[in-house]
């Protein structure tokens, strides 16, 4: 069955409308996933990052505090110790949740497992300080497992910057594809919106059109007629004026001649023809 132009508008206009929907969602999805990937680009950037940079300094400061107090002996480094500790531990619980690979997980726990035994031979050796200073076979052992807290952090650090080299990537990746789905919406809407403004065209304005030109012609044509009527009613009333004046001479002439006289038939002839012409006047002008 062939569709009429307008059903073939109606059809279209809701396939593009279903196609517009489907690429705005699509759209929509790309959006969100960029974004996505642009925060924890952001989160890493900003604070992700600097998780392995700053557990360093930190882990720099403890062993800074424990050698001014195995120096001085001062409880205020000791004090202090117990302080940075402190501040560590929460600092990694804090950005704990950041790190979502299962590398920089591992890195974490063994992390804080060394962070631990370091914590525990620090605290003993500073709580068994003499005048003398710590041994120096036991501030040997604390060094490597200093050495081990930094060498993780650092690897932290490492594994947190290819997080983000591995989020840069999704992010471009995701652009990309972003920019292609938008390219290729606006190539095909601005193909559909050429279909369907021609569409639109036959089913609503060509008729249109051809209804205004018939109009045109029709009222040219009673322009016409009615300029013919204007004349023919000018024509009727100029031939009735001359008629309504022979048909009072004609009455006055009757009235002379008489009834009896021969002519009278002749008059009521004439008569009878000014009558037949008023009647031809008269239909014509109906």
């Amino acid at each position: 069955m062939k569709l009429k132009p307008k059903q073939t508008f109606f059809v279209f206009a809701i396939l593009m409308i279903s196609f517009l929907i489907t690429a705005a969602w699509l759209a929509t999805r790309s959006i969100g996933r960029v974004e996505n990937v642009q925060k924890a680009a952001d989160d890493l950037e900003v604070r992700n990052v600097q998780i392995g940079a700053r557990t360093l300094a930190q882990v720099h400061r403890l062993s800074s505090s424990m050698l001014r107090y195995q120096v001085s002996g001062s409880p205020t480094h000791s004090e202090r110790f117990d302080l940075y500790k402190e501040e560590l531990e929460n600092f990694l619980t804090t950005n704990a949740k950041f790190l979502n690979t299962d590398n920089e997980k591992r890195l974490l726990s063994l992390l804080k497992q060394q962070l631990q035994d370091y914590y525990s031979s620090a605290k003993r050796l500073m709580d068994r300080r003499t005048a003398a200073g710590l041994p120096a076979s036991e501030m040997e052992h604390i060094k490597l497992g200093l050495d081990r807290c930094v060498e993780l952090s650092l690897q932290l650090g490492d594994a947190r910057k290819a997080m983000f080299r591995e989020s840069l990537a999704a992010y471009r990746t995701a652009t990309r594809k972003l920019e292609r789905l938008i390219m290729i919406s606006l190539v095909l809407l601005g193909i559909a919106s050429c279909l369907l403004g021609w569409l639109a065209y036959r089913a609503y304005l060509a008729p249109v059109k051809g209804a205004l030109v018939d109009a045109n012609i029709r009222a040219d044509k009673h322009e016409r007629l009615a300029s013919v009527g204007v004349l023919a009613a000018g024509i009727a009333h100029e031939i009735r004026n001359p008629l309504t004046a022979i048909k009072a001479r004609l009455f006055a002439l009757k009235e002379l001649i008489g009834v009896e006289s021969p002519a009278i038939k002749q008059a009521v002839v004439i008569d009878d023809e000014l009558d037949r012409m008023e009647r031809l006047l008269k239909d014509f002008l109906d």
